[in-house]
């Protein structure tokens, strides 16, 4: 789906997570992943793991560095066909006692970082660059759609994104470019687990718990199975659609109970 084309994927250092999955579709698409992230020890991990992929170094908040990201993107290949927002952060705290800091920290890299790199991208496609087959996709989360308590802030900042995607969709869809937004729901990964860990002492029954009762299907979702959403939103087999944010959570916001209710 992705022959030759050159994806440039933010926030995608880590060994698991969504970015993760993202490159593996990409790779698997027959694209030419350009890898994002801000820890350089990491993105050397990046490279062990996938010799063959280009890595950029940079944070995605700040504008210097998406300027200077962007134009080693490239130099790379001379060119970026479509781009991935997949770097963020999340926060899980009542807003009441949220800090300044927490909320600007939070905008800066899940939005603020969205809309850097989205403009930094769209000025290379627009000024010359390869045009018939750009676009994004801006991964957001099923928390924009429906949270749960601690999220207040959080689910606030990615219903902006899906707003932003629908609204860039409009705007530049007379210049050919397309966008799209997938939102997770659980995804298996280490960071994930992790976060588990913050209200409950055992992950993996909270885990299997949610498969079981708060899932339409039973088994759990992968990085690389919102990935694969990922490359065909890429791709040119999507090309009718744009403004969406595509949903991947295994129908948990589709239940109206959980399956153990009745």
């Amino acid at each position: 789906m992705l022959k030759d084309r050159v994806i440039l994927i933010s926030g995608a250092s880590s060994s698991s997570g969504v970015g993760s999955g993202v490159v593996e579709a990409v790779l698997e698409a027959g694209g030419q992943p350009i890898i994002n992230g801000r820890d350089a020890r990491k993105l050397d991990e990046v490279k062990e793991r996938f010799p063959n992929v280009a890595t950029v170094l940079g944070d995605i908040s700040i504008a210097a560095d998406v300027e200077r990201l962007m134009t080693e993107s490239v130099g790379i290949y001379g060119r970026v066909d479509g781009l991935v927002n997949n770097a963020g952060i999340g926060l899980h705290k009542a807003p009441h006692l949220c800090e300044e800091s927490d909320f600007d920290r939070l905008i800066a890299v899940d939005f603020r970082g969205t809309w850097l790199l989205t403009r930094a991208w769209l000025r290379h496609i627009l000024d010359g660059g390869e045009m018939a087959s750009a676009s994004a996709v801006n991964i957001s989360s099923v928390h924009a759609q429906k949270t749960m308590p601690g999220y207040g802030l959080y689910s606030g900042v990615k219903g902006a994104v899906d707003a932003f995607t629908r609204g860039l969709a409009v705007h530049y869809g007379r210049d050919g470019v397309r966008f799209n937004g997938v939102a997770p729901g659980y995804v298996q990964s280490d960071q994930n687990m992790d976060l588990l860990r913050n209200w409950t002492d055992s992950p993996e029954a909270w885990v299997d718990h949610l498969t079981r009762n708060h899932q339409a299907t039973s088994e759990a979702i992968h990085p690389i199975d919102v990935g694969r959403v990922v490359a065909f939103l890429l791709s040119d087999q999507a090309s009718a659609v744009t403004g969406q944010t595509l949903t991947v959570d295994a129908g948990n916001t589709s239940l109206l109970f959980p399956l153990d209710f009745v």
